[in-house]
């Protein structure tokens, strides 16, 4: 990437100015510190003018304006030739919208191609390919998320409702306990859901919330209407 290219190419501008007066051994040293400066700087200025850009779409959204969001979002792709990655978190980015809107179509696409490290998107493109029946790739997503995000107790809890859903009670019950085990026993409802399967109950999710019901696999429920008596 650009960024890179530029860092290396301060370094190695610095170190033929040392080997002036350094031997080429000596000057290698002062030339490394001097790239990784640089790509720190030239990077961090990057990262800024993205979070500018994803700062004003977020914006956009809450105040309902999704078109613009998704385009403001897309206007940060010229920055994909300078820096790593950058691609990929705007792929989950858009992704994640277009899935909050039930636009399934739209978003497994921008998913498959999104950042592995963001588990909510991983979770969500998991999500897509249970509701496809696809529930190899369905595992392989979830598998991915929680290599890089074992500390998320609404991933085990999302995975292993997947399963118990397709009524694989015992594989359900094994993804729990992993998850049970990865977080140290400190996520309640991993436990109340272990303690429910392994009795013939049902799994129960609304302990998540909102965080729950961004992957529409249940609807939020509706209070229910309040009738005055005469």
């Amino acid at each position: 990437m650009i960024n890179l290219v530029i860092a290396l190419a301060s370094g190695l501008l610095s170190g033929l100015l040392l080997g002036v007066w350094l031997s080429a051994v000596e000057a290698i040293i002062p030339a490394l510190v001097v790239a990784v400066a640089a790509y720190f700087v030239i990077s961090r200025r990057t990262a800024r003018r993205i979070e500018g850009i994803l700062l004003a779409a977020q914006k956009d959204l809450m105040a309902g304006r999704i078109e613009k969001a998704v385009q403001t979002i897309e206007s940060a792709r010229r920055f994909a030739p300078w820096q790593f990655f950058v691609d990929k978190a705007i792929n989950s980015q858009l992704g994640t919208i277009h899935f909050l809107r039930e636009d399934f179509n739209k978003a497994m696409p921008l998913l498959e191609k999104g950042d592995p490290r963001h588990w909510v998107s991983r979770a969500m493109l998991a999500v897509c390919y249970f509701k496809k029946k696809d529930y190899a790739k369905m595992d392989q997503e979830f598998e991915s998320a929680a290599r890089f995000s074992a500390k998320q107790g609404l991933l085990y809890s999302l995975w292993a409702w997947c399963h118990w859903k397709n009524d694989e009670n015992d594989r359900a019950l094994k993804i729990l306990a992993r998850g049970d085990q990865a977080l140290e026993g400190k996520d309640e409802r991993i436990k109340q859901n272990l303690l429910n399967l392994q009795n013939g109950k049902k799994m129960k999710m609304k302990g998540y919330a909102e965080q729950w019901y961004q992957f529409h696999l249940e609807k939020i429920p509706q209070p229910r209407p309040q009738f005055r008596h005469r």
